[in-house]
């Protein structure tokens, strides 16, 4: 490395002005992206660094394209180290602007959604399909993950990102739970997630919900069965479809 830039000096000051307009045209004029890219930058030095900004046509290809890299890599470290994560980098970024992403960038985020009224089996299906999750996905428990949209970095652990919207689910529900109207038919949280399933399966109308509650806590109190085709489906099914 330090050979590479006491060569590059060398040549600046042999070369005079005619090196030194190159050299800044390297650092600042638009590079060869044609489109705005993602770009996974692994952990390394700053050759496999530069290499991999090439191969993916964010830096221009070539040794003299690499050289000026290292060069303005040296002469700007004040501004910070080079991270590696999966990066955002603009169309016809220059070096100038891929270095300050290289130094300041936040990582690329990727979005989950867990939609509302899924069965466990359906919610493990969507993690699995995730290809930017890593690893394998326990089956989670019925009525345990929050339904939402999940921001996600590259390669975190399905285990790991199923915790996550667990614990969003758990804090909604201890929420819920403080602030409910009491009523014996449903005496823990388990109850009321379960409830809240059949009703949010029997009708899809939100302004019908509270109706169908009615019914159903009535039928629990009366003693008799919530006659409610949810149930008959979940139990031929195991949620599986």
């Amino acid at each position: 490395m330090r050979k590479t830039v006491f060569l590059l000096l060398s040549l600046l000051l042999l070369g005079g002005g005619a090196v030194g307009v190159k050299l800044w045209a390297g650092y600042t004029q638009p590079g060869p992206l044609t489109q705005d890219t993602d770009v996974v930058i692994p952990q390394g030095n700053y050759r496999s660094t530069i290499h991999t900004l090439q191969s993916a046509h964010v830096l221009p290809s070539g040794m003299v394209a690499e050289y000026i890299a290292l060069l303005a890599i040296q002469l700007t470290r004040h501004q910070g180290q080079l991270h590696a994560a999966e990066l955002s980098f603009p169309a016809n970024s220059s070096l100038k602007q891929v270095l300050w992403i290289l130094r300041h960038a936040h990582p690329v985020l990727h979005k989950l959604t867990i939609p509302e009224g899924l069965s466990a089996y359906q919610i493990q299906e969507i993690f699995e399909n995730a290809a930017f999750l890593t690893g394998q996905t326990p089956l989670p428990e019925e009525g345990s993950v929050q339904p939402q949209t999940y921001k996600f970095l590259r390669n975190t652990t399905r285990s790991n990102a199923l915790a996550s919207t667990q614990m969003a689910m758990a804090h909604t529900l201890e929420s819920l739970w403080q602030n409910r109207e009491v009523i014996s038919e449903i005496p823990n949280k388990h109850a009321l997630v379960t409830l809240a399933s059949l009703i949010e399966k029997e009708t899809s109308v939100p302004e019908e919900r509270p109706e169908v509650a009615r019914v159903f806590i009535n039928r629990l109190n009366a003693g008799i069965k919530l006659q409610t085709d949810p149930t008959v489906i979940y139990g031929l099914t195991a949620g599986k479809t």
